[in-house]
Order: structure tokens, then C-alpha cells, then sequence
């Protein structure tokens, strides 16, 4: 089973995304805040990290760099969310490395469970043929 380190301050997109995202088959850990998904990716390794920009104690700029400068989570994909992705912002987390940047306001649970099977290379599960009379 894939595992998803899912970062965001809102309790809500929080248990949104992790309800979608486990339905679909993926293992979620949730942090709510920079420091507290800096200190789980001290001692575990998801597949994917889902990082929201804007938080408190340490933004999703902070723990992307923090992550980049890891030997062990260097290749780690990330996926930027937030509601006001800033130019500025995005050519800073563009230059460290995410595999995508998406506006939280149009990524409902559905697609970020698509997203999340589409980074990581799988495809959803095939529902076999029924027989028809």
C-alpha cells in the first residue's frame, strides 16, 4: 500500500483528502502544521507528500526545503496545495522541486485521489465486464 504524508493546517480539506485518498487504497498520515511533518519525515518515508504553502510554526516552503536537503527524501514527489498561490511563491517552490502546485478551491477530493494515482504511476481499479442478456 502507497503511503501519503498529507500537510495542511485545515482540519477539513485534512479529513476530506484523507477519506478520499484511503477509500482509493493509499495509507494517509496527517500533520498539521510544518514542524509537526518535519518531524514524521525524521523517521518515516511516504511516497508522496500533499504539502498545503501557507501554515503555521514552519510553511510548506520550509518543510519542501527541509525535504530537499535530506538525502533520504531528496527524489520524494510533492504536490504544493494552497488558495493563493503567489507568483513569488511559485517560482521559489517551482526551483526546489514539486511535481505539481494546485489551487485547494479546485481540486475536490476526486481529483486529488487521480493526482495522487497519476504521480505515483497507478491506475484506478478496473471494474471487470458485466454480462449482458
Amino acid at each position: 500500500m502507497k503511503k501519503i504524508l498529507l500537510v495542511d493546517d485545515d482540519a477539513v480539506v485534512r479529513s476530506l483528502y484523507q477519506r478520499k485518498l484511503e477509500a482509493g487504497g493509499f495509507e494517509v498520515t496527517l500533520a498539521e502544521d510544518g514542524l509537526q511533518a518535519m518531524q514524521l519525515l525524521d523517521t518515516f518515508i511516504p511516497d508522496l507528500v500533499l504539502l498545503d504553502l501557507m501554515m503555521p510554526k514552519f510553511s510548506g516552503e520550509n518543510v519542501l526545503r527541509f525535504i530537499r536537503s535530506r538525502p533520504k527524501l531528496t527524489k520524494l514527489p510533492v504536490v504544493i496545495l494552497t488558495n493563493a498561490f503567489m507568483s513569488e511563491q511559485a517560482r521559489i517552490v517551482s526551483v526546489l522541486g514539486v511535481k505539481r502546485a494546485i489551487i485547494k478551491a479546485e481540486c475536490p477530493p476526486e481529483k486529488m485521489l487521480e493526482i495522487a494515482r497519476q504521480i505515483l504511476g497507478l491506475t484506478p481499479p478496473t471494474v471487470p465486464p458485466t454480462a449482458t442478456d
